[in-house]
């Protein structure tokens, strides 16, 4: 965790951990309103205001 913070550097990071190259989600909610809750996702992409890949990540699949 010192070597992710930046705190510790090393001078030899063949044995440094990985870091992964995709970010970490977590398990989507179950939807309330299905069509209501898609309609919302589509419209946010379609404003600009969040990419597809945001939106598959925080549906946790």
């Amino acid at each position: 965790m010192a070597v992710l913070a930046g705190r510790l550097k090393l001078d030899d990071t063949r044995n440094a951990p990985r870091i992964p190259a995709h970010p970490l989600g977590t398990a989507g909610w179950a939807y309330i309103q299905p069509v209501q809750d898609i309609q919302a996702r589509m419209m946010e992409v379609n404003a600009g205001f969040n990419s597809r890949s945001e939106m598959v990540l925080r549906s946790g699949l």
